[in-house]
């Protein structure tokens, strides 16, 4: 693998406060969640991917997937994807935002969408760049299931194109000092979970 395969994925543009927003309504705030739940609801563009429950249902909207309360009439979980290429992997996808309330209804929703869905129409997906404490737990959650699920899991340094494959808990616990590292080096490094071997 040659590094400039790896320089099409997200750069890393440091930390920052994360503030859930569609379209400019900002899902923390009761009422702009309920504006852009009425907007997606609406939008020509929006399609149903399935039902969540009773009251919940999964849709497409553009380049995210939302969680749509019918019943309360607001957003409870949302992620945003961007896509693109390696020549050694082809096709991969980057959740670069995602966010959820804190109700019990929506727990177990973001495992269940990264692999019931996402990872199965990209085969690869790749860590953002963002290193939020959230982020950290959230992957070291979604690589545990990997594992559980007979996935393949990876530690991808973008600077060097280095791609060393993760076989066990104690080994992404070990190759994991280096992704959230506060070297300038640990800037580059990424996890990869893959339904493909690479």
């Amino acid at each position: 693998m040659k590094v400039q395969d790896l320089y099409e994925t997200p750069m890393l543009i440091g930390d920052h406060e994360f503030e859930p927003e569609i379209d400019g309504y900002d899902l923390t705030d009761p009422e702009e969640n309920s504006q852009a739940y009425e907007k997606i609801i609406n939008s020509k563009n929006t399609y149903q991917i399935e039902k969540h429950n009773d009251s919940q249902y999964l849709y497409g909207y553009g380049d995210k997937i939302v969680l749509l309360n019918v019943k309360d009439k607001r957003i409870d979980y949302y992620v945003k994807l961007e896509t693109g290429k390696f020549k050694l992997t082809g096709k991969y996808v980057t959740q670069v935002e995602v966010w959820r309330t804190k109700e019990r209804s929506v727990f177990g929703i973001v495992q269940k969408v990264f692999f019931d869905h996402i990872l199965k129409s990209h085969n690869t997906v790749l860590s953002d760049s963002l290193r939020t404490n959230e982020g950290r737990g959230l992957w070291s959650n979604l690589v545990g299931y990997a594992f559980q699920r007979n996935l393949n899991v990876y530690v991808a340094d973008l600077n060097t194109g280095k791609l060393v494959k993760v076989v066990d808990d104690n080994d992404y616990a070990n190759n994991i000092k280096n992704f959230y590292g506060t070297t300038k080096s640990s800037e580059w490094v990424r996890i990869m979970i893959s339904t493909v071997e690479i």
